[in-house]
């Protein structure tokens, strides 16, 4: 099913309610649509293109659409990766083709931006989405699996919680942090020599630790 050129914002819900249950291809392009509302109704889908309109990631998460393999978004207004990711995982269990040509997300030498940055950006879509084959114009490399395979398993950044926990476990209790109270009266005060040791050229400190991205 297609629908082509229409000046609307949104996949009209009679469309969807009358061809949404058998309809396997959808392809909804330039048209002006900002929204994915009514894509729940297309629940058999393979495929999904919605390249040329005006889509971004303000208000729209993807329905589960369990049997969809393609998804084509190209030349939309998709500017936050992280945010169209998280819309779409978990979403797409067996989607094996996207595209996101053509939008601000994606590293492009027409926005400035380098074979470097591309890289990275494949990498993070692979992290999220494991199940792809190919992403836009190339299929994914054994040598990219890797790489998000690496990314998927780095050490995860305890959270606040679990900081206050630790700080918790580790609390001496009072009687036992504080000194006994000393009588003036009898207390002697002592001088002496200690010998210090030190080794190191400067006191390092404690150590950063630095998380990868985000």
């Amino acid at each position: 099913m297609s629908i082509v050129g229409e000046d609307i914002t949104e996949i009209p819900d009679n469309i969807g309610e009358k061809y949404g249950p058998q309809a396997k291809e959808l392809a909804v392009t330039f048209c002006r649509l900002t929204k994915i509302n009514n894509l729940e109704k297309f629940s058999e889908l393979n495929s999904l293109v919605l390249d040329n309109n005006e889509i971004s990631c303000d208000n729209n998460v993807f329905p589960s659409l369990p049997h969809l393999e393609t998804l084509w978004v190209n030349n939309n207004n998709i500017q936050n990766l992280d945010r169209f990711l998280s819309s779409v995982r978990g979403k797409l269990p067996n989607l094996k083709y996207l595209s996101m040509l053509k939008n601000p997300c994606c590293p492009n030498y027409f926005v400035g931006k380098g074979s470097n940055d591309y890289k990275q950006y494949r990498a993070e879509v692979l992290k999220e989405l494991p199940t792809l084959k190919f992403l836009d114009s190339s299929p994914i490399t054994p040598e990219e699996i890797k790489t998000a395979d690496q990314l998927r398993t780095e050490i995860r950044r305890p959270s606040p919680s679990e900081y206050e926990k630790h700080a918790e476990e580790a609390a001496v209790p009072e009687e036992k942090a504080l000194p006994k109270e000393v009588d003036p009266a009898t207390d002697k005060a002592s001088f002496g020599r200690t010998k210090y040791i030190y080794y190191g050229r400067q006191s390092e400190g404690n150590r950063f630790i630095v998380d990868k991205n985000l």
